[in-house]
């Protein structure tokens, strides 16, 4: 065992994890994870899903990984993502990457789009195509997608479909 300072707070290593030594309380070593709240939600204890772990490990080795004793190495996270049935990513992250959050979105405007543009052509006396449909649905997210570059929060709406649809027509 040795003893380090750090930020005037003396903490001791034991095993390779860190107890400060003023409070008492455990630090972790590791970053955070989502194990527990995972194992939890599905209702499992750490044995049951230490035994949905291949090769079988001991709940203990799971408690330790889940408190950031143990480092959540990739293969661990495979593993316990299997047993969890869930994305390795899962166990990691509370939140979405951002760019699954900017996917969603852009699949929301483009969902949108496509409504206003059925709803146009609904109410056009022209008949089109599904290929002019399709390019008036892409033409009227990318119109959107500009004003919202801009700082103008525009939506897709049958009003601009219809303008678009007259344009392009």
């Amino acid at each position: 065992m040795y003893c380090q300072l750090q930020e005037k707070k003396i903490h001791s290593v034991r095993g390779g994890f860190y107890t400060n030594r003023l409070n008492g309380f455990p630090m972790r070593k590791y970053p955070e994870n989502n194990i527990r709240k995972m194992r939890s939600d599905a209702g499992l204890t750490l044995g049951q899903l230490a035994e949905r772990i291949h090769p079988e490990t001991s709940g203990d080795m799971i408690r330790k990984i889940e408190t950031g004793e143990r480092e959540l190495t990739l293969g661990w996270m495979n593993k316990i993502s299997t047993a969890l049935r869930c994305k390795p990513f899962d166990l990691v992250n509370k939140e979405e990457p951002e760019e699954e959050k900017i996917f969603k979105a852009d699949d929301d405007l483009m969902e949108r789009a496509a409504q206003a543009i059925t709803k146009a052509i609904a109410s056009s006396k022209k008949k089109y195509t599904l290929a002019e449909a399709m390019v008036a649905t892409v033409k009227l997210y990318n119109h959107v997608l500009e004003y919202r570059q801009k700082g103008e929060v525009i939506e897709p709406s049958e009003s601009i479909a219809a303008l678009l649809l007259q344009h392009n027509g």
